[in-house]
């Protein structure tokens, strides 16, 4: 009996601990604190809009096969294999004996067609005293005016010879047509060559240096929209010759970063191709420092805009809202604020914004993905990510293509 109340009692306790335990509220849980985002302020440049890049070749805007306009053994090269030669550097030598040999022939029929033409002459002065005493005949008279003309005929006849074996012995002597690079010697010394009238052997090729041609083909689209950026300039979208518009091109070869080579557009064809709805487009560049040589592929852009100033934008920075993009601004009361923007062109990890921001907001670059449109957050500055400090204040870049969208 004892140990039954014993239980009761223990079990009355336990219920009445349960009942107070029931009654006690839980702890309140901590407010998490705003999460922390680093912000910075959009790159102000000046910058400019491309076309899509293009594929174009490098070729000499002169070229010249080098080849003998008489016949004759080698006797000598001037030049060694890919030197740089002017115009009319002597080049080659052709045996010059046999056309100084025929020079001297034609010099001594000269002379004796200039004798003959001078008896002739005096033969004819004595018929004219001679006619009028009747001494003579008129058909005699004739005769010596026959003789006078044929003379002077004969002499012409020398001197044209006289001018061809010159310029036969001025052959022998090979010289450049044009100012350029050679390539190698085709024929060695000892060789003979036989000039013929579909061309005689190479001896060499020159092609210019400087400036340097740049062909390659741009579709419609894109001529279309050249024209039009001309017309809404005020230009003249089809001048009577391309060059004049003095449209810029920029050029970079395979080993090279950016486009540091510029140039101007120089020439466009007359129609467009069919076949492949393209027409060929030539720029021409200096080459003065020779960076160019005829054969090279390079890459090509056009400007689609002039310089302008615009905001730029890190692309990490960027958020995806189905078809929109946004930022996140944080504005004075430390929240976070959904912006739609308008894309512009790419530089880089940079990218133009058209519209939804102003130069002084402060977007959110590092930690977006913790932050929803109307939160509190915790800001510090810092850079924008892809543009180091030393280059925030270089305002003269430029950008890459614009977009098709």
């Amino acid at each position: 009996m004892i140990v039954f109340r014993w239980l009761f009692a223990g079990i009355l306790a336990v219920v009445f601990l349960a009942a107070i335990g029931c009654e006690s509220k839980p702890p309140a849980l901590a407010e998490l604190p705003p999460p922390e985002v680093t912000v910075s302020k959009p790159i102000a440049q000046e910058v400019t809009d491309f076309f899509p890049i293009f594929t174009g070749r490098t070729e000499a805007v002169d070229q010249v096969e080098v080849r003998a306009r008489v016949s004759g053994y080698i006797v000598k090269i001037y030049f060694q294999d890919g030197q740089e030669v002017k115009q009319g550097d002597l080049l080659v030598q052709i045996d010059p004996r046999p056309y100084q040999a025929a020079l001297d022939l034609a010099l001594a029929e000269v002379a004796r067609s200039q004798a003959l033409l001078a008896k002739a002459k005096a033969d004819l002065a004595r018929a004219d005293k001679l006619l009028p005493t009747r001494t003579i005949t008129q058909e005699e008279y004739d005769q010596y005016a026959a003789a006078k003309g044929v003379a002077e005929a004969q002499l012409q006849a020398s001197q044209a010879s006289v001018r061809d074996a010159q310029l036969n012995l001025d052959f022998t002597k090979v010289t450049s047509p044009i100012q350029g690079r050679t390539s190698r010697a085709r024929i060695t010394v000892g060789n003979l060559v036989q000039a013929s009238p579909t061309g005689s052997a190479e001896l060499t090729t020159i092609v210019s240096t400087d400036p340097m041609y740049v062909y390659f083909d741009i579709d419609e689209s894109t001529l279309f929209l050249a024209q039009q950026i001309a017309r809404d300039k005020g230009e003249n979208a089809r001048p009577d010759h391309i060059k004049d518009l003095k449209y810029p091109l920029e050029i970079s070869l395979a080993n090279e970063e950016g486009f540091p080579h510029r140039g101007i557009l120089d020439f466009a064809d007359n129609k467009v191709d069919p076949s492949t709805g393209t027409i060929s487009i030539r720029g021409v560049f200096d080459n003065s420092a020779r960076y160019l040589t005829p054969g090279m592929f390079t890459r090509v852009r056009l400007p689609a805009s002039d310089p302008h100033k615009a905001l730029l934008v890190s692309e990490s920075a960027l958020g995806t809202d189905r078809d929109k993009k946004f930022l996140m601004v944080v504005d004075k009361d430390k929240v976070a604020q959904y912006h739609q923007v308008r894309l512009g062109s790419v530089q880089g990890d940079l990218r133009v914004i058209e519209s939804g921001i102003q130069p002084d907001d402060e977007i959110i670059v590092n930690g977006i993905q913790r932050v929803r449109p109307g939160m509190k957050v915790t800001p510090h500055p810092g850079p924008m990510p892809g543009v180091l400090e030393e280059d925030k204040s270089d305002k003269s870049t430029t950008v890459s293509e614009k977009p098709k969208t």
